[in-house]
């Protein structure tokens, strides 16, 4: 009778123990379930927040194209191509074939004031809307078709190098990079300079597809393309473009200062930014003929080499049709920015706006 009470018992204890260890398994795979439900949860989240703030940025790239679009609209029904009758209403010149039928450009229109941060959704939006003419054109530093150098902006280059306190001139070495020859000028490089370094790679010998692209090129070093915060410098970015006017002319109306002082060393016109900058507070300027009339060119302006000529005579405009926009959508601790190249071209369809260059950036 003992035994056979023992035995009971211990068929007790052995259930109790199974009970015991299925009740911990169960407690394992219910805290592992919570938790990997906690984790999908979460990324579901964040994919939330971040679909949301991708959406905010597009958002706002398209808020960017209505405003340019709108401006364009504006100036069509402003009167004749070429005149125009509401000075905050601009984009081109009559006398500029390159941007038909429009008047001129300023910081003082719709488009250079952008789109001020708002709400969307539950994220928050904004665009920055930058004139690409108001930059020295790189790809325009060679004629394409003959690879004769343009030295008006060869020297507005250097000029701006200096300035920086370049440790060296990397003129050389970026028109080396952007011709179609091997021949190495002075201080440039070829394929074979580059192909020595440590992580080698051919010379381009083509033009450049963004101004990033001049981090690859001899001489121009990190500090070089950012710029000193201390001196107030603006990258690289901000007074260089590949997206500029094809025979190299800068928008008077919209340059940085920095590009201005660097364009009027190359003509030999001390003090051009500050001349330009205060008549530009004035008023835009509406067509080239006036900067004459505003003292701001002489009548025939040389290069440095001393010749006159329609590449001299014309190294400004005062209209645009090339735009870098900033499309920034913020969510959460989601943060997307979006930056697009768009060219207005009557051709492009209904809204007239051809987008040349997308990036999206987190």
């Amino acid at each position: 009778m003992n035994a056979i009470h023992r035995h009971g018992r211990n068929d007790d204890g052995v259930a109790l123990l199974l009970s015991l260890l299925f009740i911990v398994l169960l407690t394992v795979l219910v805290v592992e379930y919570a938790y990997e439900t906690q984790v999908d949860t979460s990324l579901v989240a964040a994919n939330l927040l971040d679909y949301q703030a991708q959406v905010a940025a597009k958002s706002a790239i398209a808020m960017g194209v209505s405003v340019l679009t709108a401006d364009a609209m504006a100036l069509q029904s402003a009167g004749e191509p070429g005149v125009s009758q509401a000075p905050q209403i601009g984009s081109g010149t009559a006398d500029d074939p390159t941007v038909g039928g429009a008047t001129f450009d300023s910081l003082d229109e719709m488009w250079g004031y952008g789109i001020p941060f708002q709400s969307i959704n539950k994220a928050i939006m904004q665009c920055s809307i930058d004139d690409e003419y108001g930059k020295i054109n790189l790809n325009a530093l060679l004629d394409s078709r003959t690879q004769e150098p343009n030295e008006t902006l060869e020297n507005a280059l250097r000029f701006l190098f200096e300035a920086r306190g370049a440790e060296e001139d990397p003129t050389d070495a970026i028109l080396d990079w952007i011709d179609s020859d091997d021949e190495t000028r002075p201080n440039g490089a070829e394929t074979d300079y580059y192909q020595s370094l440590l992580t080698p790679y051919p010379c381009k010998n083509a033009p450049l597809s963004s101004v990033e692209e001049l981090m690859l090129i001899r001489g121009v070093t990190p500090a070089l393309y950012f710029g000193d915060i201390d001196l107030e410098q603006l990258p690289l970015s901000e007074v260089l473009t590949v997206h500029g006017h094809r025979n190299g002319r800068v928008n008077i109306n919209t340059a940085e200062a920095e590009t201005l002082t660097a364009m009027g060393d190359s003509l030999s016109i001390p003090g051009l930014a500050e001349l330009v900058i205060e008549e530009r507070q004035r008023s835009p300027f509406s067509s080239n003929a006036e900067l004459q009339q505003r003292g701001i060119m002489p009548a025939q302006p040389s290069t440095p080499g001393g010749e006159s000529g329609a590449r001299a005579a014309r190294p400004f405009t005062v209209s645009s049709s090339s735009y870098r926009l900033y499309g920034n959508g913020i969510c959460g601790d989601s943060r997307v920015r979006i930056e697009a190249f768009l060219t207005r071209d009557p051709s492009a369809g209904v809204d007239g706006i051809r987008i040349t260059e997308w990036k999206e950036l987190r």
